[in-house]
C-alpha cells in the first residue's frame, strides 16, 4: 500500500490515487486537471493519517473557525477511507474473478 494518497474530484465524485512519496504525490496533485480533468483537494498520509489540503483549499480552510476546520477535515477523511475500503474491496472480487 501506498502512503500518500492524493484526492481529488471529478465531476462531483471523489477519487483517489496513491504515489510511495510525498513528493511523487504533491507532483501529480499539480498535475489532476490536466491529466484526469479533476480538481485537486489534497493529499492524505496513511501512516501519519494527517490529511494537508492543496494551498487554494488550505487558504480558505484556515479562515474557518476551528470546529468548521475540524468538521472540514473529518468529512473529508471519512470520505477517504470510504474510498480505500471501496477500492480494496473491489480489488479482491477483481481477484477472486481473475483466479477461476
Amino acid at each position: 500500500m501506498d502512503r500518500y494518497w492524493i484526492v481529488y474530484k471529478v465531476e462531483n465524485e471523489y477519487q483517489l490515487l496513491s504515489r510511495n512519496n510525498f513528493f511523487q504525490a504533491d507532483r501529480l496533485q499539480c498535475q489532476i486537471a490536466q491529466l484526469y480533468g479533476g480538481t485537486p483537494l489534497g493529499i492524505y498520509d496513511a501512516v501519519a493519517r494527517i490529511f494537508e489540503w492543496e494551498p487554494v483549499r488550505r487558504y480558505f480552510n484556515n479562515k474557518l473557525d476551528r470546529d468548521e476546520q475540524t468538521q472540514q477535515d473529518q468529512r473529508i477523511i471519512e470520505q477517504i477511507h470510504l474510498l480505500w475500503a471501496d477500492s480494496q474491496l473491489n480489488a479482491e472480487v477483481n481477484l477472486s474473478v481473475n483466479s477461476r
